[in-house]
């Protein structure tokens, strides 16, 4: 999201790739150095729906706290937390030809407004 095509990308392209060394994923938090936290604390962390978010949420903060120290801090000085594309401008949006996607902008801010106002 973030990003423009000067030409016409097919279905199922692959335009990038992303190695899995760098994925932020719940495996990787499990795996991690704070992931006993997460089998300690299971009534928080396994035994609701939001499971997943929570894990990465709290993973995420740890990280974010080591600043240097964080094999992901390139990551998070490059990202501006402030600039959620699915609170882009309507024009913007529109610019989206997958029908899907732009489904998925709306539902993503019904569930961030739903969770945070």
């Amino acid at each position: 999201m973030g990003a423009a095509a000067k030409e016409s990308i097919g279905e199922n392209e692959v335009i990038v790739y992303v190695p899995s060394k760098v994925l932020i994923t719940v495996e990787k938090a499990l795996q991690s150095e704070i992931g006993f936290i997460f089998q300690k604390h299971d009534a928080i962390f396994n035994a609701t729906n939001d499971r997943d978010y929570l894990i990465l949420l709290l993973f995420l903060i740890y990280e974010h706290q080591k600043e240097d120290k964080s094999f992901w801090y390139p990551y998070f000085n490059a990202i501006n937390p402030g600039e959620l594309s699915c609170y882009w401008p309507e024009q913007y949006k529109g610019w989206i030809d997958d029908k899907e996607m732009r489904e998925e902008l709306k539902s993503q801010r019904l569930d961030y407004e739903d969770d945070w106002t």
